[in-house]
């Protein structure tokens, strides 16, 4: 399994034939999906920025929302949590987990802030996390670091941080860390990952966000 940050929210998953997006944001430069359906497209909620759906064309797989999804070797469970729109309205995010090769993936999407307990049992034990950096306008660190605490990932990648505009950097990268008693690892441009390699200790991954 091969997993890359596409910036922002988005992650690409490369598991055997198939690419699964999780939450595409719409300034995203992405392929078409393949003609043999082997493209999955997680979407967190029904804001009109993240759907898109148009872009995706016919072939891929789109889900959107709670439920039980089987595609071919890959099985995706997406469990909602809180979504507190900008708007002052209140709907849905949904928190997918993936498991594929033996290996369990859990995106949380838009969080309104920490998971409950429903939803930590919902999500189980998993692998790898892809959770908010925190800072302003996402989620306070220490909350952050809090609800990686009590997922008890393998992995952790962060997202959401910038050092400026238009420019991938370290952000509130620094402060989590101290939360989480890690040291600062070197940003990669990919986590290539077996179930045979998993760390025996949790391990934060940074990303370089790449095209």
């Amino acid at each position: 399994m091969e997993i890359r940050w596409l910036g922002q929210s988005c992650f690409v998953v490369t598991s055997g034939p198939h690419d699964v997006y999780f939450e595409p944001y719409p300034a995203l430069s992405h392929p078409k999906a393949k003609d043999d359906g082997s493209t999955v497209v997680t979407f967190s909620h029904a804001g009109v920025l993240r759907q898109h759906r148009q872009e995706w064309g016919q072939a891929a797989h789109l889900l959107e929302g709670p439920g039980e999804y089987e595609i071919a070797a890959l099985a995706f469970r997406g469990i909602p949590t809180p979504l507190t729109a900008r708007d002052g309205s209140r709907s849905l995010n949904t928190v997918y987990v993936m498991e594929a090769e033996g290996i369990s993936v859990c995106h949380v999407g838009t969080l309104a802030g920490t998971l409950a307990t429903s939803a930590l049992q919902a999500i189980g034990n998993v692998d790898i996390l892809m959770v908010p950096a925190g800072g302003p306008g996402i989620m306070p660190v220490d909350s952050v670091a809090s609800m990686i605490r009590a997922v008890e990932p393998d992995i952790v990648i962060p997202m959401h941080y910038v050092a400026s505009a238009g420019q991938e950097g370290i952000g509130p990268i620094p402060v989590l860390l101290k939360e989480l008693g890690v040291t600062p690892p070197d940003p990669a441009p990919r986590l290539s990952v077996s179930r045979s390699n998993l760390p025996p200790e949790m391990k934060v991954v940074l990303l370089r966000a790449s095209a």
